[in-house]
């Protein structure tokens, strides 16, 4: 399972980061090379076609679009261009016949989906042309429900066979070559169509690339948490210095565009203090070990704001939360830069150069209601249908985690639960204990345990009657064996939900594993009460019984369990066993045990020395020991020769008393 997860998240990746799941593999096309000699192939004429696009191609769709008598091509791309029209300019002068069916809605639908045509050419031996009329014939595309049918040369059609849905077959006469016909079921009748003749003709066109630009602006529909952001030689986050709207900048002294920014900044700073903005430069040039420049283009601009030395995690920090709000996850370049408000919450994020009046305008909307932001986001006026964005922290989380960043996950959601609302619902309606208990069961996919646990606890310390929290917890704890922890967890989720049979019956679970059968066989009979066919509660049932004494009623329940389930070898022999061993001789029944024992020996091919044990003691039971003998002597010998040597001394002190002639009794 983690390894299917995974190859998801690889797909997903590739998609993300706009990548080729072939390695932009291009289109293949291939020629039925057909011939009479019983030696069809087919022919790869990939290039010579003119179809072979290094496109990451999807769906494909076929119709006679200009109606010429050919079939044309219509494809889908993941990446541009989005779509194309191959139209089919073939110069050979051969023949076709297109039927559309319309069904009489009745015995068959309207669209006649599922019927077959078959087209019987005149003077051909070969086996009749046939196609069958379907809905979505390839991935993500559907073609024409015309059936369009190429008949080569030949110039007849002796007649044509629709077998419609519902097991009628009609044959049709008369029809022509290079002709369109509907037929109708309903009146079995047969019309030719012409196609229409005001149709706007297609022209083919280039497509116009736009001009590539690393300049981008973006005002986010719901605020975004800025992350904890870490700087060279600083102990606090670069957060604790946001006490009012703030831009930071992402700079380098490598990048010219860069330094003209920080001069304008320096150049207009009185405006800017004025707005009553505050700029926090983040250079990055120490990453690489050199950060010369960065001293030298602060001096030559005068930056008169603060300006500190980034590290990885604060551009991985940052990567992460980009990736959380765009779906094309793009590399980072400089200058990037985010308008934050005095809470720390993201707003606008700017890719390249700011102009500082842009930026002075986009300071208002940091007072723009949250209802109202998402208006500011559209290039165009319109009317929104659905309710305003929730800033949802939990996205932003979850990428921390992909990238192995749990602490940097954890303190998100943490500052955003705080700084959301100081009330028990966060600002985007969204309760703290929610939060947690989705950072839990992240964590615990990610097999972070300790992690997902302190989530789990912080979630039940919001909501203590949450049902699934106390649930999904007592099963994180009974996976790593803190049963007692387990147990009191799933009391809780009982008490919560007393109808729940799934707690009951992990709680029965829990009581066996630490071996309280008294309190196991309560659990039990509350579950196969409420479901009589749970044939692994019944076994453990039956089990419980046993481990408490209660041979007689151990009997019963595994007779009641190889009754639903008969294939289930291990309650059959610990029926057999029962019955072959136990101490009191009412409850004793040697041929039965003989049956059960035998019975699982068989479904083992007596491969197994616990059944061949089993058997034994039941051929003891019946006062056969020779055959007892001889199953107690071939279980050793297996046991043996796997190196089992406790197990096998075991069965041969019950060995020695068969060929006393005495059974054993399980005392």
């Amino acid at each position: 399972m983690m390894r299917y997860r995974q190859g998801w998240k690889a797909l997903n990746r590739l998609l993300h980061e706009d990548r080729s799941f072939s390695g932009h593999e291009r289109n293949c096309v291939f020629l039925n090379t057909h011939s009479n000699t019983g030696n069809e192939r087919f022919a790869d004429i990939s290039a010579a076609s003119g179809l072979d696009f290094a496109d990451d191609g999807r769906a494909v769709a076929l119709s006679d679009w200009d109606f010429d008598g050919d079939l044309d091509i219509w494809v889908t791309n993941r990446t541009a261009p989005r779509i194309r029209f191959l139209r089919n300019n073939s110069a050979r002068e051969n023949h076709f016949i297109s039927i559309k069916l319309h069904g009489d809605g009745k015995t068959t639908n309207r669209d006649a989906v599922g019927a077959r045509v078959e087209v019987v050419l005149d003077g051909d031996n070969s086996l009749p042309l046939i196609k069958t009329l379907s809905a979505g014939d390839a991935f993500l595309s559907q073609s024409s429900s015309w059936l369009h049918f190429g008949l080569g040369n030949s110039k007849q059609i002796r007649h044509v066979v629709v077998h419609w849905p519902g097991d009628e077959q009609r044959q049709y006469d008369g029809l022509e070559v290079d002709h369109r016909y509907i037929i109708d079921q309903q009146s079995n009748s047969v019309n030719s169509w012409t196609p229409p003749t005001n149709r706007k003709q297609l022209k083919e066109s280039q497509q116009e690339t736009l001009a590539s630009t690393s300049v981008a602006r973006t005002v986010l529909p719901a605020r975004r948490l800025l992350p904890s952001l870490r700087a060279d030689g600083m102990e606090q986050p670069l957060n604790t210095m946001i006490d009012r709207p703030t831009v930071i900048t992402i700079w380098s002294a490598t990048c010219n565009t860069c330094a003209q920014e920080l001069k304008d900044y320096a150049d207009q700073a009185d405006q800017i203090r004025q707005a009553g903005l505050n700029v926090l430069a983040v250079n990055l040039d120490n990453i690489e070990g050199d950060s010369s420049g960065a001293e030298q283009v602060l001096a030559s601009t005068g930056f008169p704001f603060t300006n500190v030395s980034g590290t990885v995690e604060l551009v991985r920090s940052l990567d992460v939360l980009k990736r959380a709000i765009f779906d094309r996850w793009q590399t980072s370049t400089v200058p990037a830069s985010f308008l934050v408000d005095e809470r720390g919450f993201v707003c606008v994020l700017y890719q390249g150069p700011v102009e500082i009046s842009r930026l002075l305008t986009d300071v208002k909307l940091l007072n723009v209601p949250d209802s109202e932001l998402r208006t500011y986001t559209s290039p165009f006026p319109g009317k929104w249908v659905m309710p305003p964005l929730a800033a949802d922290p939990l996205p932003v989380t979850s990428h921390f985690i992909d990238e192995a960043m749990v602490n940097s996950g954890t303190d998100y959601l943490e500052r955003h639960t705080q700084l959301g609302s100081q009330s028990p619902t966060n600002a985007d309606g969204q309760e703290p204990g929610d939060l947690y208990y989705v950072l839990a069961v992240l964590l615990r996919d990610q097999e972070q345990i300790d992690e997902s646990q302190e989530a789990f606890r912080r979630a039940i310390g919001y909501r203590p009657d949450d049902f699934r929290f106390r649930s999904d917890y007592a099963s994180l704890l009974a996976k790593i064996g803190q049963l007692d922890q387990a147990a009191e967890q799933l009391q809780e989720a009982a008490r919560i939900n007393p109808s729940d049979v799934s707690t009951e019956r992990k709680l029965a679970f829990i009581r066996m594993a630490q071996g309280n059968a008294s309190a196991a066989i309560e659990r039990f009979n509350k579950v196969v009460k409420a479901q009589p066919k749970d044939v692994a509660c019944w076994y453990n049932l039956a089990n419980a019984y046993r481990v408490n004494g209660q041979l007689d009623k151990a009997i019963q329940t595994y007779r009641h369990t190889v009754e639903l389930q008969p294939g289930m070898t291990l309650a059959a022999n610990n029926l057999a066993w029962i019955l072959a061993t136990h101490p009191q001789a009412e409850n004793r029944n040697g041929t039965e045990a003989v049956k059960w024992a035998d019975h699982v020996c068989k479904q083992t091919k007596y491969g197994s020395p616990a059944f061949l044990d089993t058997l034994a003691c039941a051929y003891a039971e019946t006062g056969d020991f020779k055959k007892a003998t001889a199953a107690a002597s071939k279980a050793i010998k297996i046991l043996t020769t796997n190196g089992q040597s406790d197990q096998a001394a075991s069965i041969q002190a019950r060995l020695e008393l068969f060929r006393k002639k005495m059974p054993y009794r399980d005392e």
